[in-house]
């Protein structure tokens, strides 16, 4: 796949793999890749003349007769057709943009590196390999799905029917969980999973409930910014993924609310927009703009990342930054990490785990063993009894009334921003409604 969309093909697998240790400029990255890859040419078959299209040849006996039995045809290797090369190079012809980018094969065509590509497509016309590389992110996605979640499920639901998936907090960077055997933490949101469907209740007639914090991210970040706009945004209730549509759609790409929303607190993980349409481009740029107390404030994260070599968040917990520099232009290296880690870390790693504890306690009362089954990233799983579905959906409402309350009582911290969780009901994981 590196052949088709980099139309380059590398000449040595071994030497390759440590070419781009120590390259740092563009140009020492361009050199390296055109001494040691070679391009890929289009070539046009033909009918092969020895065989005429057979891919197989007779020897001819002393009377002119031929012997029953075929040959292959060693000029066509038995195919029926020879290969000509144009002077057309083959495949999409992109330039990976940096070293990063270099994999064992070749390039990586990642999901996020397709993103890249896709922009660029889009901006300069490229309709066929807009087309191409979707299918292809698209087939990747298919491929992921029934490999980590369908083949995962299959393989570690236990003999009596129950999935016991490993959550785990001292893995990822964050603080918050990761979960393995199988992995189902990074699966996608809402409607677009469909497996979900096969997670039902213990119970006959139970349900499944899932209870997610409302913009867990945002207000986090709107929190330890103190950013006015988005304080004030999360106060009036204001429709911020329309507004992400209507800016990427004022800039020439037409843009719904829901495909918006991939892009709309993007900003906070320390994407950049780079690699994105121009459309996309533009919201990003305007972000910064509209979030000035966010956009300060990580570069008051970078320069405390700087002068102390770590980070320290408002719960006490610290990432470290051995290798932090600043560079020529004035930017500090691992920004993306120093955006992204105090949000996450405060949302999903302190408060998610802080809630999810009180959720289990309010639980434990209850006759039928109503219970937390599972967590992803900002929401919780409940398994509930038909006949504990009212006064679950009571604790969730009663835990609505105090969730600051919470935060303050355990890590000491007086948020002047609000928390919120939303609860969905159903008799599976998919098909629920808002309760």
């Amino acid at each position: 796949m590196s052949q088709v969309v980099f139309s380059r093909k590398i000449n040595n697998k071994q030497d390759w793999a440590g070419l781009f240790e120590f390259v740092k400029t563009p140009q020492e990255f361009r050199a390296a890749v055109n001494a040691n890859s070679t391009p890929i040419y289009r070539t046009k078959a033909f009918t092969c003349p020895t065989c005429e299209g057979e891919g197989k040849t007779y020897k001819i006996k002393k009377d002119g007769t031929r012997y029953a039995k075929p040959n292959k045809c060693k000029d066509c290797d038995a195919r029926g057709f020879q290969l000509k090369a144009t002077p057309q190079i083959a495949g999409l012809r992109f330039n990976a943009p940096s070293a990063k980018w270099a994999s064992a094969n070749g390039f990586s065509t990642s999901k996020d590196n397709l993103d890249v590509l896709i922009a660029r497509a889009m901006d300069n016309g490229m309709d066929s390999a807009v087309a191409f590389l979707s299918d292809l992110k698209r087939l990747s996605a298919v491929s992921s799905y029934l490999s980590s979640f369908v083949d995962g499920i299959t393989n570690y639901t236990k003999a009596d029917g129950f999935l016991h998936v490993g959550l785990t907090q001292h893995i990822t960077a964050t603080g918050r969980f990761s979960g393995r055997n199988p992995n189902m933490q990074n699966m996608p949101r809402g409607g677009t999973f469909p497996v979900k469907k096969v997670f039902v209740s213990r119970w006959d007639g139970g349900y499944i409930m899932e209870a997610d914090f409302a913009q867990l991210e945002f207000r986090a970040a709107a929190f330890l910014a103190q950013d006015e706009t988005a304080m004030e945004e999360i106060e009036t209730g204001f429709d911020v993924h329309s507004y992400t549509a209507k800016v990427i759609s004022d800039a020439g790409q037409q843009t719904s609310r829901q495909e918006a929303k991939a892009h709309t607190f993007a900003p906070l993980f320390g994407a950049t927009g780079y690699g994105r349409s121009k459309a996309e481009q533009a919201y990003y740029e305007h972000f910064i703009e509209k979030y000035k107390g966010i956009a300060a404030w990580h570069q008051n994260l970078a320069e405390e990342a700087m002068r102390f070599n770590k980070i320290t968040n408002v719960s006490g917990r610290q990432y470290a930054f051995p290798n932090v520099e600043r560079r020529s232009n004035g930017s500090v290296t691992h920004f993306t990490m120093i955006k992204n880690y105090p949000v996450q870390g405060f949302a999903t790693g302190d408060v998610v785990p802080l809630v999810l504890n009180k959720i289990h306690h309010a639980l434990k009362p209850l006759k039928k063993n109503s219970c937390v089954v599972n967590s992803v990233h900002d929401s919780m799983v409940i398994d509930i009894h038909p006949d504990e579905l009212d006064t679950v959906i009571q604790i969730i409402e009663d835990m609505n009334a105090d969730l600051t309350g919470f935060v303050e009582e355990t890590y000491s911290i007086k948020m002047n921003v609000p928390l919120l969780l939303e609860a969905k009901v159903g008799p599976n994981w998919l098909e629920q409604k808002d309760v």
